[in-house]
């Protein structure tokens, strides 16, 4: 049996939906390492009204991401669930690392894909990582 959603799970949802689709459209509209100083800068601090338990809001920001995610169909992929959750997670002043990756499908194609965290994807080769307010690695831009 489910629990009743509380006032707090409602507002998470709600910022995960926002936060979704202006990631969605930022990604067609802005560069991209603008998009992600914006996503850091915007993010930075702590966000008075999550509480005082940063690790249980993190979690429920990963929550609302992927439960709003399902519901907004072509509008949240994967790069815009993983940076959302990094601008969710980082108003609480833990921001989430977000990994770029790539592989080869069967018939030769590139894939890509975007992931949250430190496990890497088994599949993907990672080829940016956003770890802190810095990217890594051979698609990093200079800031």
């Amino acid at each position: 049996m489910r629990r009743p959603l509380t006032l707090a799970d409602w507002r998470a949802l709600v910022r995960a939906t926002a936060a979704q689709l202006v990631i969605a459209a930022a990604i067609r509209l802005v560069p991209f390492s603008r998009l992600v100083r914006a996503i850091d800068r915007h993010a930075k601090g702590s966000d008075p009204s999550e509480g005082s338990d940063p690790s249980g809001t993190c979690s429920r920001a990963v929550w609302a991401i992927d439960a709003t995610g399902h519901r907004l169909g072509r509008f949240s992929t994967c790069l815009t669930r993983a940076l959302a959750a990094r601008w969710m997670t980082g108003r609480l002043g833990r921001p989430v690392p977000v990994t770029i990756g790539i592989a080869r499908t069967r018939d030769g194609a590139l894939d890509a894909h975007a992931w949250i965290g430190a496990a890497r994807a088994a599949t993907y080769t990672p080829l940016l990582s956003l770890e802190g307010s810095r990217a890594h690695g051979s698609a990093a831009q200079p800031r």
